[in-house]
């Protein structure tokens, strides 16, 4: 089903699913509060998805963390026409209103992105990705979302809905291409 631009959130609530699968929701950064606290607690993952979040979050965060979205995938810079800066780059720059914190990164296949061995690194959390390979692009993205959701402060890139839905509903501006 395509959505018209013109009432969104209407057509999402007047199609009357007890589920609906969003598969992407690409243009979502065309619209500026459209995510809101209300939409979102009726946003809920599978039970599969929320089971590999808790064994996740079980293993890896038992503190409050920061959160970065970090995207560089071909479909999303070609899609754009854009460079991204590489990880190491962000994670440098980005300065949270509490730097002490650890921080999760949210991205896909990190450790084909920096050196996770390296001591630079060890205030990093991420998720493994090559104990996911049950779960498809969007299940693993669910995951890095709920995430964010419960992260103290997120920056992605402006251009990602996942990043400006975030920043939405904990309402920043935290957006590292901006830096």
């Amino acid at each position: 089903m395509v959505f018209k631009h013109e009432n969104i959130l209407n057509q999402l609530i007047n199609l009357n699913k007890k589920y609906v699968v969003l598969k992407q929701i690409a243009g979502l950064n065309q619209f500026k509060n459209f995510v809101d606290y209300t939409v979102n607690k009726h946003i809920l993952p599978s039970n599969h998805i929320m089971e590999k979040y808790n064994e996740i979050k079980n293993v890896i965060i038992n503190e409050p963390y920061n959160f970065i979205h970090y995207r560089y995938e071909k479909d999303f810079t070609s899609f754009f026409h854009i460079n991204v800066e590489t990880l190491d780059s962000v994670i440098e720059k980005v300065k949270f209103k509490n730097n002490g914190l650890k921080i999760y990164i949210a991205t896909t296949n990190i450790k084909t992105l920096i050196n996770l061995k390296d001591s630079k690194y060890q205030n990093l959390l991420y998720k493994n990705d090559d104990l996911l390979g049950d779960l498809n692009f969007e299940e693993r993205a669910f995951i890095d979302y709920m995430f964010g959701l419960n992260s103290i402060e997120c920056y992605g890139h402006k251009n990602s809905s996942f990043s400006n839905t975030l920043n939405n509903l904990k309402q920043t501006n935290n957006y590292y291409n901006l830096l």
